[in-house]
């Protein structure tokens, strides 16, 4: 009887770590979106206007975008620069004072590299502010089209995971859709900013 209760006392240990952990695992999985579009545009033009899109007032919570560091190689013909983004208001105001946020402004840094060669421009960017709440990824690939090399192919993608217990489901799918949002608004601007540099450069 003894060395019965004792290998169900022993399951039951085994059960409830593989419970617990299985249960960590969950919560550590990043909750992840991927968008894709075509502009219609050349990809030099995508390249130029992404570095002149803000500030917007279609985008009133960029508040700053700041270039930091930039390196040319012209051996490779890649260019990389490192910005850092400020951007108010990414808690609601509910869930900021739930969590003790005061000040409810971000801070992001994006790293990017342009490879004129190979006409590819990738943008990684991560929160710095408010990393004990969660973690916020995004990605951005554009490239020529595969259609045509008079349109240019864009990807974007944005991984989030979040921390606080009872809450982080809310935090994760509430990022994930302002990511999708703020997308729209970010191809908005883009067509806006090349049309601009269109009728800078005809004058």
């Amino acid at each position: 009887i003894r060395d019965r209760v004792s290998t169900q006392s022993t399951g039951l240990f085994i059960f409830s770590v593989f419970i617990v952990l299985n249960t960590k695992t969950q919560r550590i999985m990043p909750l992840y979106s991927a968008l894709h579009h075509i502009f219609r545009h050349k990809w030099e033009e995508i390249a130029l206007a992404s570095w002149l899109k803000y500030p917007n007032p279609k985008r009133p919570d960029v508040l700053d975008y700041d270039i930091v560091d930039k390196t040319f190689d012209p051996e490779t013909g890649v260019l990389k620069a490192r910005r850092i983004v400020w951007i108010k208001g990414i808690f609601p105001d509910w869930m900021a004072r739930l969590l003790g946020v005061q000040n409810n402004v971000c801070c992001f840094v994006e790293d990017s590299e342009v490879n004129i060669k190979e006409k590819k421009m990738v943008l990684k960017g991560k929160n710095v502010s408010f990393g004990n709440i969660c973690q916020m990824e995004e990605t951005c690939t554009y490239q020529p089209s595969q259609e045509t090399n008079e349109w240019t192919s864009f990807t974007q993608e944005a991984r989030v995971v979040a921390f606080p217990y009872g809450i982080s489901s809310q935090i994760e799918k509430l990022s994930i859709s302002r990511f999708e949002q703020n997308a729209v608004r970010g191809r908005e601007i883009m067509e806006q900013t090349i049309e601009k540099v269109r009728h800078t450069f005809s004058h």
